[in-house]
């Protein structure tokens, strides 16, 4: 199959899996070590964008896929858009920086559905210090 992201590049997109399957290897010399197996609703190449590390993996185009391949891209800016504008996410990316290190973060989150990553962005991020105030509009 096609190779979409390759071990090593500079990510400046992430994608997300409208159909068809896709392969996640990692190659050590000549040995390819299969991680995972996309499919529709998956996504990746996150970890280049949110780390702006080299990609961890290559993914290619599934030959065992039964239906057409299709990808959705967001470009590096967009994504970084929405990453900063929320707070979720910012507490979350900063909480699985300290917790698994940048090196072991894709091991952990290729295990992950994407529900999983929402669970664990809802349940472990930390709030920001704010200070709230309320009015009340009773007399």
């Amino acid at each position: 199959g096609e190779v979409v992201i390759r071990q090593g590049d500079i990510g400046e997109e992430m994608f997300f899996v409208k159909s068809g399957e896709f392969d996640v290897y990692t190659m050590d010399g000549k040995n390819e070590q299969n991680l995972a197996t996309l499919c529709e609703n998956d996504f990746f190449g996150e970890l280049a964008l949110l780390f702006q590390q080299p990609r961890a993996a290559f993914v290619r185009a599934s030959a065992n896929s039964t239906e057409a391949t299709q990808l959705w891209t967001l470009n590096k800016a967009n994504f970084l858009e929405a990453v900063q504008s929320s707070p979720l996410f910012e507490s979350t990316i900063e909480y699985l920086e300290e917790k698994y290190q940048a090196e072991n973060i894709w091991s952990f989150l290729s295990k992950l559905s994407p529900g999983q990553i929402y669970e664990l962005a809802v349940t472990n991020s930390r709030p920001k210090k704010m200070s709230v105030s309320f009015h009340s509009t009773l007399s």
